[in-house]
């Protein structure tokens, strides 16, 4: 007869990438969860090599394992191989660092990027041997939290979770560590642990609100069935307090974005219309040039990465990047560090940043015209004219740039045939002023969707475009 760890080491013989079922990887975190009297499993419902890529789960990995009471270990879909056997053999969903079973901790904490995870979350939620409807969780039961962006609209996901944590997870992964931690001294049930997580600015308890919905689907009333009344998400007003971890998790094995990642800013300066990352975390706050290069310096140290990926919504925008480019490159003066700046607007590229990028290594550049026309992106409120466009790339061209990523939305509301074909005549016109320098561009199309609390969440979008033409 097998012990759980042996004959999961034989399951781990027959699957796809093992590797990311392995823990040990360098700076990881292991504590003994005996020793600890809260213990979290941070759950990403993704695979290893999309999850590790993740700057929030290894924040708060870090944030509750800083916490002497309290270990935080992580849990990630496993791929379809992997699940088969783990049900064949009735092996629940186990966390990484410890394989501890899920089960086992008192709280399951869900990451939740975007709307089709939704179905992972459910399966992972029946793979841990849970109730999958929170009404059916019993006393024994953790906790099922939900946090992430895609939680800004939680009730697709409300009867399936005891709590959200909406907004930034910083401080509040804290407080709710102590409410648990005081729930284990004092016994409390399950209904007064959820009803002091109810009073923490952040958090929304779904049986606390009773919600009707009109025949579409959509929501017809809201109302508080306690003396809360309104849910506010909760925002960290200072991101120096709470840096990106200096000595981040290095995997064992290929991940999608193999590099050191540090949060430049959270929030943007602009106010596209269909951007629901640019709502919802507003206002925008910078962290410091100096925590910035000291971080650079202190990340880049600890993991023996050669990329740097300097990492916003709109990095461009950054009121210090010159300097903070200008200082990391000067602290690492090797040919091969690349420095990698994601997210970037075409009318505030410069040739500064084109130059000081390419010092860095070329790893490529990255613009989102969104729209083919003008008439389309004044719609959507992308404040870029043909002109900036052309601009910047002529910029990037002359650097001497020969990778460059352009990123297009269809089907936006209010879009005719016309702004299509303008895609098209956009990428031409740049390949025209390509032609010499590059072999042919690179595009992406992306279907739009109105996003919850977007100015065009309600429009309707014209799904009958045919994008193959």
């Amino acid at each position: 007869m097998f012990s759980r760890n042996e004959l999961y080491e034989k399951i781990l013989t027959r699957v796809r990438k093992p590797s990311q079922y392995i823990d040990r990887e360098f700076n990881s975190i292991h504590k003994d969860p005996a020793q600890c009297k809260v213990k979290i499993a941070l759950v990403f419902p993704d695979l290893y090599e999309i999850g590790m890529c993740n700057l929030g789960i290894q924040i708060l990995y870090h944030i509750v394992n800083d916490m002497p009471q309290a270990v935080a270990e992580r849990v990630f879909a496993p791929w379809v191989d992997m699940e088969e056997e783990m049900r064949h053999h009735h092996i629940s969903l186990l966390s990484l660092e410890s394989r501890t079973p899920v089960r086992e901790f008192d709280i399951v904490g869900f990451s939740i990027q975007h709307e089709l995870c939704f179905t992972t979350v459910l399966n992972l939620i029946d793979l841990a041997g849970l109730a999958v409807r929170a009404s059916h969780r019993s006393e024994a039961d953790p906790l099922v939290i939900a946090g992430g962006p895609a939680t800004f609209n939680p009730e697709p996901l409300a009867p399936f979770m005891d709590a959200f944590a909406i907004g930034d997870g910083e401080e509040l992964i804290q407080e709710i560590v102590q409410v648990v931690e005081k729930s284990k001294e004092e016994n409390w049930s399950r209904g007064k642990i959820l009803e002091n997580l109810a009073h923490l600015e952040g958090i929304y308890i779904p049986s606390d609100f009773e919600v009707t919905y009109r025949e579409e689907g959509t929501i017809a009333s809201i109302k508080p069935l306690s003396s809360r009344k309104m849910v506010h998400k909760r925002l960290l007003k200072d991101l120096n307090v709470f840096p990106s971890p200096g000595s981040p998790i290095v995997p064992h094995t290929e991940v999608i974005h193999d590099r050191c990642n540090i949060e430049i800013m959270r929030g943007c300066t602009h106010g596209c219309r269909f951007c629901q990352a640019g709502i919802i975390y507003r206002p925008v706050r910078e962290r410091s040039a100096q925590k910035l290069i000291h971080l650079s310096r202190e990340t880049l140290q600890s993991t023996g990465y050669d990329e740097l990926s300097l990492a916003s919504l709109s990095t461009s925008d950054y009121s210090s990047i010159h300097e903070v480019l200008r200082q990391i490159l000067r602290d690492h003066e090797t040919p091969t560090l690349s420095v990698s700046l994601p997210s970037l607007r075409t009318d505030s590229f410069s040739v500064y940043l084109a130059e000081k990028v390419q010092e860095g290594g070329r790893s490529g550049l990255t613009f989102a015209p969104e729209a083919g026309t003008q008439r389309l992106r004044n719609i959507i409120n992308k404040n870029i004219s043909q002109e900036d466009i052309e601009k910047c790339m002529e910029v990037a061209f002359r650097q001497g740039w020969r990778k460059i990523k352009l990123y297009f939305m269809v089907g936006l509301p209010y879009e005719t045939h016309e702004d299509v074909e303008g895609i098209v005549d956009l990428v031409k016109k740049i390949e025209t002023l390509a032609r010499e320098v590059l072999p042919p561009l690179g595009g992406k199309e992306n279907p739009a969707y109105g996003k919850y609390f977007t100015p065009l969440y309600q429009v309707p979008y014209p799904f009958s475009v045919d994008s193959s033409k």
